[in-house]
């Protein structure tokens, strides 16, 4: 009998049982688990709609235009070839609700019956800005006008920081011709003047302090002797074929533009040019 109680002894002596407190332990464990796992479920589910959410509103962005036509496009007849054009003119601002436009990210190409060309030589100038804003900057903001130029048998060449000495009231650019509304100087106390466009150098109230020819680069001016710093563009000749289309748009010829922004859609603009064109003359197209 006694073989027999220490058998049951040690039975009762390695029984394991199942405790409330165990339970407890194991039930908390679970929900801790399945807390977690919802957390990174859920995390994952709002990371994938923020994610959506960006792709759309970028999507919605990039297939948006940007800028937009502001009034007329105007052609002028070429200076020796009758019945040919070599300038096209027009104005942009940005649309409602748009980010700006860095003019100087965007290019602008070309088509025309006989030929395409995919990056055009083109000038910017600031015809309205925010009064705050002297010089112009390359930016198209809201309530902002600019004028852009295309050249279809010219180079554009920007020149940034040449020193232009003052002397009695006068001054020279070294490259000419200036295209208008490029102009900007700066004196050694860092003031800032720029052309309008017209011929006339302004400050920043809109005081005449001068002229400038942009035929030539001369300037004239109430501004003191000395050393300013000058930035600008200008036209020169460059190769046909390469630097701009090989051959002029002709009476009756379809031409394309495509002002194509860093960010936003393209702006198209198509337009017939006229029967008639006369050398130096302008005309509005449709």
């Amino acid at each position: 009998m006694v073989g027999v109680e220490n058998m049951w002894e040690k039975i009762r002596m390695d029984e394991k049982g199942f405790t409330g407190l165990e339970a407890a332990i194991v039930l908390i464990a679970f929900v801790v688990v399945a807390a977690v796992f919802s957390y990174v479920m859920l995390g994952a589910g709002f990371f994938t709609t923020q994610k959506s959410q960006e792709v759309v509103h970028t999507g919605v962005q990039q297939a948006s235009s940007s800028i937009e036509l502001a009034g007329d496009v105007v052609v002028k007849g070429d200076d020796t070839i009758a019945n040919a054009v070599d300038t096209i003119t027009f104005y942009v601002t940005v649309t409602a609700g748009s980010t700006p436009v860095d003019l100087d990210k965007t290019i602008i190409s070309y088509k025309d019956d006989d030929e395409f060309f995919s990056k055009i030589p083109w000038a910017y100038a600031s015809i309205v800005r925010e009064p705050n804003e002297f010089p112009a900057d390359n930016l198209v903001e809201k309530n902002e006008l600019y004028k852009i130029t295309v050249y279809l048998d010219k180079k554009v060449t920007a020149v940034t920081g040449e020193s232009v000495t003052i002397t009695t009231g006068s001054g020279s650019l070294t490259n000419f011709p200036v295209i208008p509304g490029t102009l900007s100087l700066k004196d050694a106390s860092n003031n800032y003047y720029m052309d309008d466009g017209n011929g006339n150098i302004v400050q920043s109230d809109g005081t005449d302090v001068g002229d400038i020819d942009y035929s030539t680069g001369a300037i004239t001016t109430t501004l003191a002797d000395g050393t300013y710093t000058a930035n600008y563009r200008y036209t020169e000749p460059g190769t046909a074929g390469t630097d701009y289309p090989s051959s002029l748009p002709q009476t009756n010829e379809k031409i394309q533009l495509e002002l194509k922004p860093p960010t936003g859609a393209t702006l198209v603009i198509v337009r017939t040019l006229p029967a008639e064109l006369s050398t130096n003359d302008y005309y509005v197209v449709y």
